[in-house]
């Protein structure tokens, strides 16, 4: 399970295999040290987006909302099909379901945080997060405002954060 972290715990977890590596020659150490700043540098970026940014994966534009739960470009969240498990087994009832069930996974996919599926709620226009006990409105946040929300990041997540 990947959590979503700090930009300085990030570091300490590509930096930590270093510490006992030993620089033997200058090309030797650039060459294990480049892919180690290109994921803290990955890790940074993925940190300062803006949470009401539209982002494009494959080619494909997604609507920020999407981040959380399956969404149109349009903002309409998605929601999960009846037989969306028994599609999943491979078991359909309509070429219409197929399409459904189809269009719902392949925003799933590009969902990155866990956990949303109920928690999106709009306060005077204006999109925010439900913690249960207060509101988070998203205007003017990035990823790292969820840092301390103890959130899980999904495969697509991780992968986009270069974990």
């Amino acid at each position: 399970m990947n959590k979503l972290v700090s930009l300085s715990d990030r570091v300490e977890q590509i930096l930590k295999p270093l510490r006992e590596y030993t620089v033997t020659n200058w090309q030797d150490a650039i060459n294990t040290m480049h892919p180690a700043i290109r994921k803290i540098g990955l890790y940074n970026n993925f940190l300062k987006t803006d949470l009401l940014s539209n982002y494009t994966s494959d080619g494909v534009e997604y609507h920020f909302l999407n981040r959380f739960v399956p969404t149109t470009i349009e903002g309409n969240i998605i929601p999960k099909p009846l037989e969306f498990e028994l599609w999943e087994k491979g078991i359909s009832s309509s070429l219409d379901n197929d399409n459904e069930c189809y269009t719902y996974q392949d925003h799933l996919s590009k969902v990155m945080f866990e956990g949303f599926e109920q928690k999106m709620a709009v306060i005077k226009n204006k999109w925010c997060l439900d913690l249960g006990t207060c509101y988070m409105l998203l205007e003017g946040r990035s990823i790292s405002d969820l840092v301390q929300l103890n959130i899980n990041l999904t495969p697509y997540g991780a992968k986009t954060a270069g974990i």
